[in-house]
C-alpha cells in the first residue's frame, strides 16, 4: 500500500482521498480511466472533484462505443478490489479491437 500521492489531484484514487493510502497498480488502473475520459471526451474531468466519486457516476460522453464506455465504467470503480487487472484491461475488446 501506498501512503503517499504526488501528482494531479484530479487522478487521484478515491481510496487514497478518503483513507489515505492506495495499491499502486489499482491506482493505475483508476488514472486510466480518468486519461481515457481525457482523452476522449471535450471535458476533461470525469469528476468535477474527486469526492464526487462516492455519489455520483463519471462523466462519460454519450457519443462512445458501447465498449469504451464499460471500459471507462470498469477503471473508474469505487471500489478498487472490483477494478479489472492490467492484464485484464489488455484483453478488453476496446483495446484488442483493430484501428478502423
Amino acid at each position: 500500500m501506498i501512503s503517499h500521492f504526488s501528482g494531479t489531484t484530479s487522478y487521484m484514487p478515491p481510496e487514497y482521498y478518503k483513507f489515505k493510502q492506495y495499491d499502486g497498480c489499482q491506482g493505475t488502473v483508476w488514472q486510466m480511466g480518468i486519461l481515457l475520459v481525457d482523452m476522449l471526451s471535450p471535458v476533461f474531468n470525469a469528476f468535477e472533484h474527486i469526492s464526487d466519486a462516492f455519489t455520483k457516476p463519471p462523466y462519460v460522453p454519450n457519443d462512445l462505443s458501447p465498449e469504451v464506455k464499460r471500459l471507462i465504467h470498469s477503471l473508474l470503480n469505487i471500489n478498487p478490489v472490483n477494478r479489472p487487472t492490467l492484464k485484464e484491461i489488455q484483453k478488453h475488446p476496446w483495446i484488442t479491437q483493430p484501428a478502423s
